[in-house]
């Protein structure tokens, strides 16, 4: 007997309005200028823009759309494909249809050439891609910048009352912490758009990293024609030569705290001093901005990994409660990896030595 669902490539705009209503349904709603910039304008993508979905009769019922990317590994381009925006209609879910769209994409992409996927799915969405054969690279970490830390508490745990012991605990620990760090005295540069200096970007990749391609048509399409955020890129350059750069903006979070976010960063030679400059003049800039705490995910490279806490970082109330859910065999927000066609890989992707993930790579530039 058929199956009622069949599972399909789409033309991404011809089914535009059909998956914002979709989405409209269980994530949140994306206004159709937005979903075009993130999944149509891709500077990547070939040909016409896809999507993977699932249909009954003429109705989507279930989808998942993939962005392409390009890493530069070992000195090579090498293209990629991160799963995303996945969603199945309430009617329709606990019926295998996000398996059957994530086994049908895995297939159509690896026939198409892609040599791997990855991805960042929460703990809920996780187990759905392991059944498929994608495989847990590393758990992702979020690390915290206290500078109103008292509304920060008081959004995140509103019952613990802010007098005496607590008082003291966070202001000693946690504003103390947030107070350490030298700022640079390197030429540093501010710029609200993709600078000239960053032409220099390849002389900071990473040869035994996989490097996601930070070219001026990305980053200019990713970050400066964003159409929620404004972006910042802060320089350090000895000169004319670029030592290393960092990209900031401020969001207000799901709490209603104006949350500065350290989305992006690269430093020559994996420098730990350019590092925490480079950390250092983002903390300056993003105070400058009346931030009430200032997030970034937790490096990767064991150089630059304890950088962060010496500069007054500290791991978030939420991280913390993600420690304790891995104890219970729960897993946060985790970096995911599918080789696809492991003939033109150049590195293993799935040795999380070789990743150092920032916000970047994610397809919501999250923190």
């Amino acid at each position: 007997m058929r199956e009622a669902v069949q599972i399909k490539v789409a033309n991404h705009v011809e089914v535009l309005d059909q998956i914002l209503t979709l989405h409209s349904m269980g994530l949140s709603e994306m206004p159709p200028e937005e979903w075009k910039w993130k999944h149509v304008d891709n500077p990547f993508a070939e040909g016409e823009p896809e999507l993977i979905v699932a249909v009954d009769g003429d109705t989507i019922v279930g989808a998942t759309c993939y962005m392409p990317f390009r890493f530069i590994v070992a000195g090579r381009q090498m293209r990629a494909i991160e799963p995303c925006d996945s969603i199945v209609h309430p009617a329709y879910r606990g019926r295998g249809i996000l398996s059957r769209i994530l086994a049908y994409g895995d297939s159509h992409y690896q026939k198409r050439g892609y040599p791997f996927g990855f991805g960042f799915p929460n703990e809920q969405a996780l187990p759905g891609y392991l059944k498929q054969g994608w495989k847990l690279v590393m758990p992702i970490r979020q690390l915290n910048y206290f500078i109103n830390w008292r509304g920060v508490l008081q959004c995140l745990v509103p019952k613990v009352p802010l007098q005496g012991a607590a008082s003291w605990v966070f202001d000693k620990v946690l504003v103390r912490r947030s107070r350490k760090g030298r700022f640079p005295e390197n030429s540093v540069s501010v710029f609200d758009s993709f600078p000239d200096a960053m032409n220099q970007l390849d002389d900071l990749y990473n040869a035994q990293t996989l490097e996601m391609m930070r070219s001026r048509e990305h980053m200019e399409w990713r970050l400066d024609r964003h159409p929620r955020c404004s972006f910042h890129y802060i320089i350090g350059a000895d000169r004319e030569d670029l030592l290393w750069y960092a990209v900031v903006d401020v969001i207000k979070d799901r709490h209603g705290l104006r949350t500065g976010r350290i989305v992006d960063y690269k430093v020559r030679n994996e420098s730990r001093q350019l590092f925490e400059n480079a950390i250092s003049a983002s903390i300056q800039v993003l105070r400058g901005k009346e931030c009430d705490r200032i997030i970034m995910l937790r490096p990767t490279h064991a150089n630059l990994r304890n950088v962060p806490g010496k500069l007054g970082f500290a791991t978030t109330l939420e991280s913390l409660a993600h420690e304790f859910n891995t104890m219970k065999g729960k897993r946060p927000v985790s970096l995911i990896v599918k080789p696809l066609a492991t003939a033109d890989l150049f590195m293993n992707v799935l040795d999380g030595a070789r990743w150092a993930p920032t916000s970047l790579y994610h397809d919501a530039l999250f923190c």
